[in-house]
């Protein structure tokens, strides 16, 4: 179960095989629901984020998603991590603090 901000919002789990970890924001449909911002939006978004700290993406659906940072970020990168993540999801303004512990939730309502 996938658990976001301590409410489970997902029972399902998808496996397939690919090489891409974007492909399951392309197969969920992830986008900004209240916000308008493609998948395609997204997706480019968080593979400059991973480029400069590499992320793991540990869950998807259609409206939401969450990752790992591989790397703890120096405090310019956290910087410009969350500008970039205010960026494509306004409302995460409030939920920073999992932020400096590697785990970023993003939900578009």
């Amino acid at each position: 179960m996938w658990v976001h901000s301590g409410l489970a919002i997902s029972n399902r789990i998808v496996v397939c095989e690919t090489d891409d970890q974007f492909d399951i924001l392309r197969l969920e449909g992830t986008a900004g629901n209240n916000f308008a911002i493609s998948t395609d939006e997204i997706i480019d978004a968080l593979k400059q984020i991973d480029d400069a700290l590499g992320i793991e993406i540990v869950g998807a659906m259609w409206g939401g998603l969450e990752f790992l940072l591989n790397k703890k970020p120096t405090h310019k990168q956290y910087e410009k991590l969350e500008r970039k993540i205010i960026g494509i999801c306004p409302d995460v303004l409030s939920d920073f603090q999992g932020f400096r512990n590697g785990r970023v939730a993003i939900a578009w309502d």
